[in-house]
């Protein structure tokens, strides 16, 4: 999918590409996104934080980011299954998805701890080096903040942008540590190490992807990003009706922001597989191992079933 690509205007456009074929894709990421919006709105504007010691208040932040990670995590086993039917040749099917994703997150689920507690950890962190100013913490509630907070709009930083970075690289090596879990039915160990190995082993398409996703995903937040400028430099003052429509516009690019790691991760592991099919071919007719850009990169859209080949050559 990523053959090609040099900016992530071009990312997105092939992603929207996936999408027009393939709409299902996105319902798995909407729904996190349903899901975990309500409990970020109530923490940042409705929770009495002030009635709570710090120990306390440390412990609803671990559990609302174990929620959140928990939901990312179902909502990321089900999107991998629908990428598995689709690269084995089958018709997408939501309700079959949701089944093989169920059984597969409860063996996932100290995978999901250990990266809620990096999450926390990196967030606490964040905390210690970042300052949100004074107004923006007034307990105004109104359609304007609660887009703002949806957003994740804040001052731009360094600490912040740093952080966001960290965050980001150890969710898409999360994401292949899934892939192995969800595809190749591996135990939490060896999924740990297939992810790992994964990242490490192809180390410069692992970073290239994460620049071009990142990329996007700021492309994808320029418009709103816009709006609350101007908002918060000019005074502009917008209708409600506005900001309705920026918490849906949200909605829809964090979920394709995801999407884009997402489906990136499963690609890159699938062309990993690939790459060691070749290797071995490669060691059976005695010639060098072939480098990874010299295996057919893999896309859900060539209408290829690169992974079902690849379980029937590895069962024979």
């Amino acid at each position: 999918m990523f053959a090609g690509i040099v900016s992530g205007s071009g990312l997105l456009r092939r992603a929207a590409f996936a999408l027009i074929k393939h709409p299902l894709l996105l319902v798995p990421l909407l729904f996190c996104w349903l899901s975990c919006a309500p409990v970020i709105i109530y923490l940042q504007f409705y929770f009495d934080w002030h009635r709570y010691s710090q120990g306390q208040q440390w412990l609803v932040a671990f559990l609302a980011i174990l929620f959140f990670s928990l939901m990312l995590s179902f909502a990321s086993l089900i999107l991998l299954e629908l990428i598995r039917q689709i690269e084995a040749g089958e018709r997408p099917r939501l309700a079959m998805a949701v089944g093989k994703a169920l059984p597969c997150l409860l063996e996932a689920l100290p995978i999901t701890v250990v990266w809620a507690l990096i999450w926390f950890i990196i967030m606490l962190l964040s905390c210690l080096f970042h300052r949100r100013d004074a107004d923006s913490e007034d307990g105004v509630v109104n359609a304007e903040a609660i887009a703002e907070s949806l957003a994740g709009y804040e001052t731009a930083s360094v600490s912040v942008s740093f952080f966001a970075a960290l965050n980001k690289g150890v969710r898409m090596v999360v994401f292949l540590i899934f892939v192995a879990m969800s595809w190749e039915h591996s135990d939490v160990s060896r999924a740990v190490r297939r992810g790992l190995a994964v990242a490490r082993t192809h180390d410069k398409a692992f970073v290239v992807g994460f620049l071009l996703t990142e990329l996007t995903a700021i492309l994808l937040f320029i418009p709103p990003s816009i709006l609350f400028v101007v908002h918060h430099k000019v005074g502009l003052e917008l209708p409600d009706w506005v900001w309705l429509l920026t918490i849906l516009y949200c909605a829809v690019a964090w979920s394709l922001s995801m999407f884009l790691e997402q489906l990136f991760t499963a690609e890159l592991y699938l062309w990993h597989l690939m790459w060691e099919e070749a290797c071995t071919q490669a060691a059976l007719d005695d010639q060098p191992a072939p480098a990874l850009s010299e295996v057919r990169r893999p896309s859900i859209l060539d209408d290829i079933a690169d992974l079902s080949r690849l379980a029937v050559n590895s069962a024979q």
